[in-house]
């Protein structure tokens, strides 16, 4: 997913898949609200790691003049939009009497409310450096991010490095495994397999 400065992946949640995401380039925000109550705003830089697990409600914002890129996985094979919902599709359904009831305020708050999923929204560009304000909100118990290659590689080699994490680094992170794999002109990851995973690669070439 690539994001334009000012533009918000609105706040949605999966009802089938966990969402593991690796940051390739700009600066991102997430903010996350759990099953309980607890809330977490993030920002995220290349190299970076977010785990949301099933049904946590999140949204994504590029912050900075720069557009943001990341991979998305699923730990679902089975996943698609059928089982995403988005705010403004759920709200849009709902009447300006019920919203304005619900929420406490005006019904003319509502006259311009989207009718349909929005999915994307575009608003002032916010700096790359504005603070997360987390307010009164209470944090989650585990923490939605890792700095995956802020840390040593997990293993070296001759002919390359490895930085791997998975629920003993990041407990958030109970059902996806990521591993960074950089290898060396002319190197070769040896024949090998796994007994009790399966596996999905990306290729990326990534700036020295």
């Amino acid at each position: 997913m690539r994001l334009e400065p000012g533009v918000t992946r609105e706040l949605h949640w999966h009802a089938t898949a966990a969402e593991w995401a690796f940051v390739l380039a700009g600066r991102v925000r997430t903010t996350l609200v759990d099953p309980f109550g607890g809330a977490e705003i993030n920002d995220f830089d290349p190299g970076d790691v977010w785990y949301f697990p099933r049904g946590h409600p999140h949204s994504l914002s590029c912050l900075g003049d720069k557009p943001c890129h990341f991979i998305l996985i699923f730990d679902n094979g089975y996943f698609s939009e059928f089982g995403t919902f988005s705010i403004t599709d759920w709200l849009g359904h709902a009447s300006k009497p019920l919203l304005a009831k619900n929420f406490g305020l005006p019904e003319t708050t509502f006259d311009g409310f989207p009718k349909a999923e929005a999915y994307f929204v575009r608003g002032p560009i916010p700096p790359a450096d504005a603070v997360p304000l987390q307010g009164a909100l209470t944090s989650p118990p585990a923490t939605h991010k890792y700095q995956l290659l802020a840390q040593e590689p997990h293993s070296v080699h001759k002919f390359g490095r490895e930085w791997r994490v998975g629920a003993n680094r990041f407990p958030i992170s109970q059902t996806m495994t990521g591993v960074i794999l950089d290898l060396h002109p002319g190197g070769l990851r040896e024949l090998h397999w796994h007994p009790n995973a399966e596996r999905m690669a990306v290729c990326h070439r990534r700036p020295v």
